[in-house]
């Protein structure tokens, strides 16, 4: 992140209590941004992740929130307003990463990638955009992979669902 100063920015980050969206809570907040944390599931692990972060002498909250349900994505946005006073950055980086392959592919499996990497993903940009604009502007930034560009035999729709983020 060279030399960016993010001191006076606020960022949402789904996904942010694990991988690429934990580094970039960490990264971000290391350069002065305040970070709100998602995780999908339990408030430890994205709390976990906000306690390192404030432990270091940065800004950070943890945030439990389902981004399947367009609700909470309005909640977890409305949460970091409250927390912060204000949200410059969304972070879109939920998502699963699971085997697809024609004809063997579970429908649950099938459903949580559709729902998490794509659907999940437009819900927290709907639940955003009106707040960015009302500021004047802000930044979005969602993750696709290199699988939404040439597919990975046996993951048909996880590349699918990328493939899709990339057109977003």
């Amino acid at each position: 992140m060279g030399c960016y100063d993010f001191s006076n920015k606020v960022a949402l980050i789904s996904g942010g209590s694990s991988g690429i969206g934990e580094t970039l809570a960490r990264q971000l907040a290391e350069h002065g941004c305040a970070v709100a944390v998602v995780a999908s599931s339990t408030m430890n692990k994205a709390k976990t992740v906000a306690d390192d972060i404030t432990a270091l002498g940065g800004r950070a909250v943890g945030l439990v929130g389902d981004v399947t349900d367009p609700a909470v994505c309005a909640h977890l946005v409305a949460q970091t307003q409250s927390e912060f006073g204000r949200l410059d950055i969304l972070v879109n980086a939920a998502g699963v990463f699971k085997p697809s392959p024609a004809g063997a592919t579970p429908t649950d499996d099938f459903n949580a990638m559709v729902d998490v990497n794509l659907k999940g993903t437009w819900n927290m940009i709907s639940a955003v955009v009106d707040v960015m604009k009302a500021a004047g502007g802000g930044k979005i930034l969602n993750f696709s992979s290199c699988a939404g560009v040439q597919a990975l035999k046996g993951f048909a729709i996880y590349s699918a669902t990328k493939a899709a983020i990339s057109m977003m």
